[in-house]
């Protein structure tokens, strides 16, 4: 059977009379939504820490960075690793993708709350129709319901790699910057820290896209998954029309 072009499935019903009481549900979410129903309120809380703690640590790293600033240029560039400019630097280069992790998750977790309701639809508009009396028809997964699940997936992943990889270059990113600004500035051709200060430079001119990326595929999974539910409502609103016409004749 097809409504409004979908494919759908009938719902065997065991129990009516407890439906229409309220004691049980005419169907369950499927395994996806009702993982989603659990997996939000860890995901957002999460998130939500991960940016608290990166906000503390850009505090305090703001700081270091205001006295190696302060003083003067001649001093801060013959001495090595003036004012801990090395380990400042380092964690310049984790924190951005460990910030926007924390923000992919959080966004992860509103992908979890709208699978969630897409749930509860589902449970709501098979109670209404068991309630009444007809059969229960609902709509087989669009394929913007198919989607989104593995786009949240795919952006937390690459969020969490930009983030693994940010880990990896601070160690460098505190080896280069440790030494003296005038001895960076005047490595030799072919040296080890000429080498790892190219690397540095290069890594961060695609690692900031790499983390745009991953937040691409996070807000793709969102705009899906709201066009399934709106899908979902224009399909329960048909079926309660078909039910209408349906008593009516």
């Amino acid at each position: 059977m097809t409504t409004l072009g979908m494919k759908t499935v009938t719902i065997p019903v065991r129990n009516r009379e407890a439906v229409i009481a309220g004691t049980e549900n005419a169907t369950e979410m499927t395994a996806i939504q009702a993982m989603a129903t659990r997996m939000w309120r860890i995901l957002v809380p999460m998130g939500f820490m991960i940016i608290v703690i990166s906000f503390i640590i850009g505090i305090i790293n703001g700081i270091n960075i205001g006295e190696f600033f302060g003083d003067a240029k001649i001093v801060r560039e013959a001495s090595p690793n003036h004012e801990n400019f090395g380990t400042v630097q380092a964690i310049v280069t984790w924190l951005p993708g460990f910030k926007l992790f924390g923000v992919g998750l959080m966004l992860g977790g509103i992908t979890m709350i709208l699978g969630s309701i897409l749930g509860n639809l589902r449970i709501a508009g098979a109670n209404v129709q068991a309630a009444v009396g007809v059969d229960v028809i609902l709509p087989q997964t669009p394929t913007t319901g198919k989607l989104f699940p593995p786009l949240m997936f795919m952006g937390l992943m690459t969020l969490m790699a930009a983030m693994f990889i940010g880990v990896w270059l601070s160690f460098v990113s505190a080896d280069v910057y440790g030494n003296a600004i005038t001895d960076i500035n005047g490595a030799a051709a072919g040296s080890d820290l000429l080498a790892d200060t190219g690397l540095v430079h290069a890594v961060k001119a695609w690692l900031t896209p790499m983390e745009f990326l991953g937040m691409a595929f996070l807000f793709s999974a969102i705009t899906l998954a709201l066009a399934t539910i709106v899908t979902a409502l224009r399909f329960q609103a048909r079926r309660l029309v078909e039910i209408a016409e349906e008593k009516l004749s």
